[in-house]
């Protein structure tokens, strides 16, 4: 069984229709959480989720089905050097740097609508600073396929996740507790994570915005970790 549903904010929408609600169901044992993004080949990510025993959450991000419908032929957006690792269970996960994973100094980690602001955040900063960071984005973000962060980590020793979803007992802060254990004594700085403020979603966009990880808040979090 493969349950899709929308889910994210920016609409306005309120208390009762912008939650990441993914965060409640993260840790279900057997279950998968999956996440459709801009770099996903979704009828792959469908195939492959169609040839599984365990069900399925495949979330969508409201702000993603308009981006969706504007791209060329495909829909998908590819970056200046992308790489796709499948894991044994036929999930993807793509990177995409602007150049060689040598000379990127950090890895951003980010799924759904926020790798795609990460995306825009990190072309901005290759082109207008010269700073360079690799996006790792999974689509499958419970259980986490540990290879492909775990080999962007490797190079860059510097990692920053990215989510939606409010602050406290978060995807990003397993990942953080993971890696951390993994490369311990060996990374530049700690490992940053950054989410929604921990309140409830208001109806008010220009409340929403100040609370929610637009765009700007996404720039600020990576521009912390670059420096």
């Amino acid at each position: 069984m493969i349950i899709r549903t929308p889910s994210g904010g920016g609409r306005g929408y309120g208390p009762t229709h912008s939650q990441s609600l993914e965060k409640h169901f993260l840790g279900v044992p057997h279950l998968r959480v999956v996440a459709s993004s801009l770099v996903h080949d979704p009828a792959a990510v469908l195939s492959a989720l169609l040839s599984q025993d365990s069900p399925a959450l495949l979330v969508e991000h409201k702000l993603l089905y308009p981006l969706h419908l504007m791209l060329p032929t495909g829909g998908r957006i590819e970056g200046d050097i992308a790489e796709q690792q499948v894991s044994a269970d036929g999930l993807p996960t793509v990177s995409i740097r602007p150049v060689a994973r040598k000379d990127c100094s950090f890895t951003v980690l980010a799924y759904g609508y926020q790798a795609e602001l990460a995306r825009r955040v990190l072309s901005q900063l290759a082109v207008e600073e010269e700073i360079f960071g690799e996006l790792v984005v999974p689509s499958q973000i419970a259980p986490l396929h540990w290879e492909p962060i775990e080999d962007s980590v490797n190079h860059t020793r510097s990692l920053i996740v990215i989510e939606e979803g409010v602050e406290g007992c978060t995807w990003g802060s397993g990942v953080a507790a993971r890696i951390s254990a993994r490369f311990f004594g060996e990374l530049r700085r700690p490992v940053a994570t950054a989410a929604s403020d921990p309140t409830v979603i208001p109806a008010s966009k220009a409340l929403e915005a100040g609370m929610l990880m637009t765009q700007e808040r996404v720039g600020r979090a990576i521009r912390k970790v670059a420096s």
